[in-house]
């Protein structure tokens, strides 16, 4: 939850209640490969994305 500037600080908290009891699973709209990391920056700037943007290193 590093970075968040979003909510409040009870709505920060609730989160961090719920990511510790284990029932927290992030969105991920997409994996790209280490080599696609330019490709994976594009895509940041799609307004359909929904979700996390991962790049898979091994």
């Amino acid at each position: 939850m590093h970075g968040s500037t979003m909510g409040s600080m009870e709505e920060f908290r609730r989160l961090i209640r719920v990511r510790e009891a284990g029932d927290f699973a992030p969105r991920i709209d997409s994996i790209f490969p280490l080599a696609e990391v330019p490709a994976a920056f594009g895509h940041l700037e799609d307004p359909a994305r929904l979700g996390k943007i991962l790049i898979r290193i091994a």
